[in-house]
C-alpha cells in the first residue's frame, strides 16, 4: 500500500501537481502573449508569440503622455 497519512498516494500527488501546473501555464499564456505583443514595434507584422526582435516602449509612452491616463485615477 503506497498511501500517506492523508490518503493520497505519490501517483495521486503527481497527477494533482501536474494538473495545477498545466492550469497555471494555460492561465499565464494569454497574459504573456499580450505583454510580448505590446513590446513589438509592429505586432501585426509577426502576430505569433515570439520574442520581439526590436523592443519598443512607444505604446506605453503614448498612453501616459498623450492620453493622460493618470487623470482617470485621481
Amino acid at each position: 500500500m503506497n498511501t500517506h497519512i492523508n490518503g493520497i498516494s505519490k501517483k495521486g500527488k503527481v497527477l494533482i501537481y501536474g494538473y495545477m501546473l498545466l492550469t497555471i501555464l494555460i492561465s499565464i499564456f494569454p497574459i504573456a502573449w499580450i505583454f510580448l505583443s505590446s513590446l513589438k514595434a509592429d505586432p501585426m507584422k509577426n502576430p505569433g508569440i515570439s520574442l520581439p526582435t526590436d523592443f519598443t516602449l512607444e505604446g506605453y509612452i503614448n498612453v501616459f503622455t498623450k492620453l493622460h491616463v493618470f487623470t482617470y485615477f485621481w
